[in-house]
C-alpha cells in the first residue's frame, strides 16, 4: 500500500481536538479499476474521513471517524453513494475511544 502525503489526506475530527468520545473505522475502498488516484482525491472534501493511503489502482484504506456507531453508518453510506466509481466500503475495524 503507498501512504499519502503527510497531512494531505487530513480531515478534521469531528468533534474538535479535545472533544468527546468518537468511534472510528479503518475501512477499505474498493473502486472501479483504476479510479483509485480520482476516488482519493474527491474524498478529501469529505469530513470525517482521513485517508491512510492505496494501491494507486482500485482500493484506497481510510479511517471514518464520528460521534456515535449510527452517524459512522450514515458517513459510510454517503460515501457509497456518493461517487459512481466507489463498489464498496468494507470495515476492517471498529474503536471506540470511551473508556
Amino acid at each position: 500500500m503507498r501512504p499519502t502525503a503527510p497531512g494531505a489526506a487530513t480531515a478534521p475530527r469531528p468533534n474538535g481536538r479535545g472533544g468527546g468520545a468518537v468511534i472510528i473505522a479503518g475501512v477499505l475502498i474498493e473502486t472501479t479499476p483504476g479510479a483509485e488516484p480520482r476516488v482519493a482525491a474527491r474524498l478529501l472534501r469529505l469530513p470525517g474521513l482521513t485517508l491512510q493511503g492505496g494501491d494507486g489502482k482500485r482500493r484506497i484504506a481510510a479511517i471514518l471517524e464520528a460521534e456515535s456507531g449510527a452517524t459512522l453508518e450514515e458517513l459510510a453510506e454517503r460515501v457509497l453513494a456518493a461517487d459512481d466509481e466507489i463498489l464498496g466500503v468494507y470495515p476492517t475495524f471498529v474503536g471506540d475511544d470511551r473508556a
